[in-house]
């Protein structure tokens, strides 16, 4: 999340949507002043420069916590803030396609929020196991802490995806397509160079988002209707 005071715009920063290499453009692309914020990245703050030593005097924002931050999270810590001053930005991902790099991205290190051994894609899984595997992980539950130190309770994937990405989408005065990441960020930011790439290449298996999903109209269904927002502003079908 990106907070400009100066400029007077706030990034929402959504999950598996390449927020992060929006985030660390916008560093690049707008000189950091003394009140302005960035929540950074957990393992990238050192590359945002004067925008990620801003978080020493943010404890809570730290170490990942603020990292997600939707409108009523940030409201809650920066009660003085009136989002009606600035313009909204975040990005939108196609919601099936989204779950499908999400799956790859949590088993890629194996602490990571809902990681599950039995679900783990292996090095020798053909894509029917694979595409077993995903389908059970989407439909059991995990205790996903986004924020560190909050207390969800457990919720299935989409659940947890929703739960973060939904309320930006929903509030966003604007947006950018992932599918057209690089056009958009040069039309709503002016950033004219080509966007780094962050957390990308961890399927082994190159295959259509909607293999994944065949036979199981079910959790079709359900991620449409867990993304509501995502849905109508992204204008997507599956």
């Amino acid at each position: 999340m990106i907070i400009s005071n100066s400029n007077k715009f706030i990034f929402f920063k959504p999950m598996k949507t390449a927020g992060t290499s929006i985030e660390y453009a916008l560093s690049l692309r707008y000189p950091f002043t003394g009140d302005d914020i960035c929540t950074g990245n957990t393992e990238n703050n050192s590359l945002y420069g004067d925008w990620g030593r801003n978080m020493e005097n943010h404890y809570k924002l730290s170490r990942g916590r603020g990292e997600h931050f939707g409108p009523e999270q940030l409201c809650n810590y920066f009660p003085m803030i009136n989002l009606g001053l600035y313009k909204k930005y975040t990005i939108v991902r196609n919601p099936w396609d989204m779950m499908v790099s999400y799956y790859w991205y949590i088993h890629d290190l194996h602490t990571r929020y809902s990681f599950d051994p039995d679900c783990e894609p292996l090095e020798n899984d053909d894509f029917y196991t694979i595409k077993r595997k995903f389908n059970h992980w989407m439909q059991k539950q995990y205790i996903t802490r986004i924020f560190k130190d909050d207390n969800p309770g457990l919720e299935r994937p989409f659940q947890t995806v929703a739960r973060i990405n939904e309320p930006m989408a929903s509030i966003a005065d604007q947006y950018i397509r992932f599918e057209n990441l690089q056009e958009d960020a040069k039309n709503n930011f002016g950033i004219p160079f080509s966007l780094p790439h962050f957390k990308s290449g961890l399927k082994r298996i190159k295959r259509n988002y909607r293999d994944y999903y065949e036979a199981n109209s079910y959790l079709v269904r359900e991620i449409k209707n867990h993304f509501p927002n995502t849905v109508f502003k992204g204008k997507y079908i599956f």
